[in-house]
């Protein structure tokens, strides 16, 4: 799953930014979840194991 974030009006913490949240419904076979970070660059942060738990992907480096 490839997820675009965009800042909200206000700043990323600002008190008049966005205020829902969402919760994204995932197939079972969805082992990874990327953010983009940089033009034409998606960052892999969350990963499914081998027994079926998320885990946070280590930064490359």
């Amino acid at each position: 799953l490839y997820i675009d974030c965009y800042a909200a009006f206000g700043g990323i913490n600002g008190r008049i930014g966005a205020k829902n949240s969402f919760t994204l419904p995932l197939d079972e076979d969805t082992t990874m979840i990327g953010i983009y970070r940089n033009e034409n660059c998606y960052e892999e942060i969350l990963h499914k194991d081998a027994d079926g738990s998320w885990q946070r992907t280590k930064a490359n480096g």
